[in-house]
Formats: C-alpha cells, sequence, structure tokens
C-alpha cells in the first residue's frame, strides 16, 4: 500500500526532508515519546542479537526504523507496518552502526 504523501506525520516528514531537517524529526515530542515507549516494551534488548546464532542478549539505546524513514515517512511513528508487521527495533550500537554502514555487495546475475 501507498502512503498518503498529505497526511501527517508523511507531509511533516517530507517537508522536513525537503529543507534538509531531518534531525528536527529525531528531536521531536512526538518521536521521543514513541522511542521511550518501544525502549521499555523491547526491554533494551537488542533485536539483531538475540536473532544471530547463537542467539545472545545485549542492551542498547537506539530505537531504529525497519521501514526508512526516507522511504516510509508515513510510518515515521508508527510501531508496526500496514500489514501488522514490526517497524521499530532495539539496538546495540554495535548492530546499530552496522545497519546503516555496512557495505551493500552487488551480485551480478552474470556467472562467470
Amino acid at each position: 500500500m501507498l502512503f498518503n504523501p498529505d497526511l501527517w506525520p508523511a507531509s511533516w516528514i517530507l517537508s522536513l526532508i525537503a529543507r534538509g531537517q531531518l534531525h528536527s524529526f529525531y528531536v521531536s515530542r512526538e518521536w521521543k515519546k514513541l522511542r521511550k515507549t518501544v525502549l521499555k516494551k523491547q526491554k533494551r534488548r537488542c533485536w539483531d542479537c538475540m536473532h544471530k546464532s547463537p542467539a545472545r542478549i545485549t542492551y542498547g539505546p537506539n530505537v531504529h526504523h525497519l521501514n526508512p524513514v526516507r522511504e516510509r515517512p508515513d510510518l515515521a511513528l508508527s510501531e508496526t507496518d500496514e500489514a501488522g508487521r514490526i517497524n521499530l527495533v532495539c539496538l546495540c550500537d554495535s548492530c546499530h552502526w552496522e545497519r546503516h554502514h555496512r557495505r551493500k555487495v552487488f551480485i551480478s546475475e552474470e556467472r562467470w
């Protein structure tokens, strides 16, 4: 389902992106409140560490959007997407860095 860019919060997020002020979202009252709720619900346990093999429990201060805010601004303040899948997860610093900075490896369809 496509989002409606004219509805809030998508319209607000898109206007922030257009002005180069997306940081304003991350310091907003709305995001801080939701972030606190997610950290409490997930007990600050790192989502990625719990889903590794072997699983381990680490704790982190980060709440990460599985649907990136720039791609789905309508979900910026939603814990789940329209299909009920989780959108916000807690991550430790290491896993959060990995999610944002790991190299994207292009695998060619062509085989030599």
